[in-house]
């Protein structure tokens, strides 16, 4: 049977992105593959692709706290989750009764690089999303309650150190990767160990641990990681062949929570694992980085190498950590020794996650390359399958960067942030940087295309939803030039023709307006110029054309006149909008470029739109892979 679970355990892996693909691969394991029972194994793949779709979701008005985020909770009554959004996480505490008085769906992220709320709802089992305003809380009671309090440890300090560590909820978690590794759930059985290493019989541990994994499970809403190891530690008590035992882990979680799959908590341990099963020892420790490294590239889109060195040793220093909080809490007296050495692994945690970073996506047609050529040379000398690895992993980086010039909206909600890249990132310039509150969606974008430098990072005026993220950008990010006064940019790749405004009536009109010609194309991008501004460019420059406009100020009817539009000439006009109370972009603005047969492409419903220029052709795509050539 170990066939049987192995390369079902693959075709749901693989299912639940690409079904149809999955559909292929089982025809023809079926065809070449000596797996037993076969009738009965499409009939359980079949089932486990209908079993993806199913919900068992149904309206609440009142649920316990199950989960304490950064700046959310997690409501749970029976199969329904809520997530529950709030200024203050920390006046919350575990097993808390909230009262919901409204319930809206999860919403998409419309930058596509960023953190996907409809994977990770769906992975985790959450059905709606609420505001703190539609909730009331009722003080709970309880283990987990007073745990979440700080237990017999009153000190404030204390009480957000332990919070952060076992519920991940203060602004200052250490890192998601201790998360997904479940390491505060890997330090409570190593505690049952040590207390049961007086009993002579092995299955008393065993009760021990999966009674308190089971009521965590309860307490928490079965969390994803929780849930892992729950299986697989209750497969590794009857089974001993660690391939089954892997392979059968796979299949109870990815049965229980299908869409884990996309996620850190199931995608790291079950791939480390498999290095030990399918590669022979002298490869082991070369096979783990690399697959660490894809892993954490695939999902952060950003990669310490010094952080995956000393991956061992920093989560032996976690678990200790672990260990101490939990005895902090019920031990009085004694949080002032553990918060000072929380504060110092802290900042050896941040230290260690960046130094020698390396940014970019994983390619998962490279991975799958990689593990093909792997299996190819097992037979090859070892230093010929080292080199061939060494290079795939630089090809992983590689791939991230643009092979052409490209020009990307980038979606930063109700802000501008405009990204110019030339070939293989020689060049990078980036125009504003959207408003504080989705510096997330800026930096994942940033990361994902392979971003280290921005050669100029040019601030079209002051506004928050322009130049929010100025001072983070300078943190995280190498910024050669800031350029915040009017002039020409030139370098080897790019020239950018500033296009003053001599008399500015109003703020906006101070906007610094921009020109650039990538090969047979030309952009505009107006910053929020309103219609004065516009009449000005239009008499100082009778010959301002362009193939694309990034329209003024959102869309709003204060800019954009039918005059300028007709002017300019443009084919596509590049709207930044997000959500927001003002009406943008106007209707009027909509129906001019209606009657000028301009494209609107909006970023509030097409996401982070790039469009690309090739030497042979130009194409745009958005948040949903729509391709448009032009």
């Amino acid at each position: 049977m170990k066939s049987f679970f192995v390369y079902l355990s693959i075709l749901m892996w693989i299912g639940i992105k690409s079904p149809w693909l999955a559909l292929f691969l089982c025809l023809y394991f079926i065809i070449t593959k000596s797996i037993p029972l076969k009738t009965l194994f499409v009939v359980v793949f079949i089932l486990f692709l209908l079993r993806s779709n199913l919900q068992l979701c149904q309206p609440i008005n009142q649920g316990r706290v199950v989960r304490l985020n950064k700046s959310s909770l997690l409501v749970q009554k029976g199969y329904t989750k809520v997530l529950v959004q709030v200024q203050d996480v920390s006046i919350y505490a575990m097993d808390d009764q909230i009262k919901l008085y409204a319930l809206h769906p999860i919403e998409a992220n419309m930058n596509q690089d960023g953190f996907n709320p409809i994977d990770w709802s769906k992975a985790n089992g959450i059905c709606y999303r609420t505001a703190e305003a539609d909730s009331y809380r009722i003080e709970g009671s309880g283990l987990m309650h007073q745990l979440s309090k700080g237990g017999f440890n009153q000190d404030k300090r204390f009480i957000q150190e332990v919070r952060a560590l076992l519920f991940q909820s203060d602004p200052d978690e250490i890192s998601s990767l201790w998360i997904s590794m479940g390491l505060v759930y890997l330090a409570l059985l190593d505690v049952i160990k040590r207390v049961c290493i007086h009993f002579k019989s092995i299955w008393v541990e065993r009760l021990i641990s999966i009674t308190v994994l089971l009521y965590l499970a309860y307490v928490l809403g079965m969390p994803l990681v929780l849930l892992r190891i729950l299986i697989t530690y209750a497969v590794g008590m009857f089974i001993e062949d660690r391939m089954l035992k892997w392979a059968l882990s796979i299949f109870i979680c990815l049965w229980y929570s299908p869409y884990g799959s996309s996620q850190l908590a199931y995608i790291f341990p079950f791939s480390m694992q498999a290095v030990t099963l399918f590669v022979d020892k002298k490869a082991v420790k070369w096979v783990r980085f690399s697959v660490a490294y894809w892993c954490l590239l695939m999902n952060m889109k950003r990669v310490s190498l010094l952080g995956i060195i000393l991956f061992p040793i920093n989560r032996i220093l976690n678990l200790g950590l672990i260990v101490m909080g939990i005895l902090s809490s019920f031990i009085p007296y004694i949080h002032k020794p553990f918060s000072s050495i929380y504060r110092c692994l802290d900042l050896w945690f941040v230290y260690t996650q960046d130094v020698f970073v390396l940014r970019g996506r994983a390619s998962v047609v490279l991975i799958s390359f990689s593990i093909y050529l792997w299996h190819r040379l097992r037979n090859k000398h070892f230093g010929i399958k080292i080199i061939s690895l060494i290079m795939i992993n630089f090809l992983m980086v590689f791939i991230s960067y643009p092979w052409f010039y490209t020009v990307t909206m980038l979606y930063v909600g109700q802000g501008d942030a405009i990204l110019l890249q030339a070939p293989f990132n020689q060049s990078v310039i980036l125009i504003d940087t959207g408003p504080p509150s989705h510096y997330a969606n800026l930096k994942a974008s940033l990361d994902h295309r392979g971003v280290h430098t921005l050669n100029h990072l040019i601030i079209t005026h002051d506004d928050a939803d322009h130049n929010g993220n100025v001072e983070a950008l300078h943190r995280d990010y190498a910024i050669k030039n800031l350029v915040k006064l009017g002039r020409d940019i030139q370098d080897e790749w790019f020239h950018l023709q500033y296009l003053p405004i001599l008399e500015a009536k109003e703020d906006n009109d101070l906007s610094l307006v921009y020109q650039v010609g990538i090969a047979s194309l030309r952009f505009l991008f107006m910053g929020d110029l309103g219609t004065a501004g516009e009449l000005q460019l239009i008499k100082a420059h009778p010959e301002l054309k362009s193939d694309v406009i990034k329209l003024g100020h959102h869309g709003s009817k204060t800019s954009s006149s039918l005059a300028f539009l007709s002017h300019v000439q443009a084919r596509i006009a590049l709207i930044s909008a997000g959500k927001n109370p003002y009406g943008h972009p106007n209707w009027e603005v909509m129906e001019r470029l209606k009657r000028l047969a301009i494209r609107p492409v909006v970023s509030q419903a097409s996401g982070t739109v790039q469009i690309v220029i090739t030497p042979w052709f130009r194409f745009m795509f958005n948040r949903f892979n729509r391709f448009t050539f032009f």
